[in-house]
């Protein structure tokens, strides 16, 4: 009866390791999925590809920005906007992704030169995509966008020693 618990034990260790490594997996996969999609988006808003920008902007997507967090603005009003979005360059870096089965948070800098109405959007800004995933497509259901916090004694202090 021990020898038979001990294997049970064994076998479901072992069970576990696979699953856990076959996530990893997943979310090394996914991940790499999303930082396509992200260029993708980013290659589509310069061209002005509002069919491909149709085809990643969730039917309930909200951007959300830092200077105006209680006006979201839904995806029609974002759409709206787009011909009078001028990007001229945007630049992906620093990217992080996360992965919670369905749902995958990518977060970056981007450097953009861009025109919004004729005013100038241009600079570096710290941004936030939550992505969902519908079947074999994934999507992205909101924008968040920042300005990127400066390096100071407080960020150093938050952050790990290495």
């Amino acid at each position: 009866m021990r020898v038979l618990r001990c294997l049970s034990l064994c076998i479901g260790l072992c069970a576990g390791a696979v699953i856990s490594a076959r996530a990893q997996t997943d979310s090394a996969t996914v991940a790499a999925t999303i930082l396509r999609l992200e260029q993708d988006w980013a290659q589509a808003l310069i061209a002005q590809d509002s069919v491909r920008l149709q085809q990643l902007l969730a039917p309930e997507f909200a951007l959300l920005l830092s200077a105006a967090p209680t006006q979201p603005l839904w995806r029609s009003a974002w759409f709206a906007t787009l011909p009078s979005y001028r990007t001229r360059r945007l630049d992906i870096s620093g990217a992080t992704v996360r992965v919670f089965g369905d749902i995958a948070v990518a977060s970056f800098h981007a450097a953009i030169e861009a025109t919004v109405r004729g005013a100038d959007r241009s600079g570096t800004l710290f941004i936030t995509d939550i992505w969902h995933r519908r079947g074999p497509t994934w999507q992205v259901v909101a924008r968040y966008s920042s300005l990127p916090e400066p390096p100071s004694a407080g960020t150093r202090a938050v952050q790990p020693r290495q």
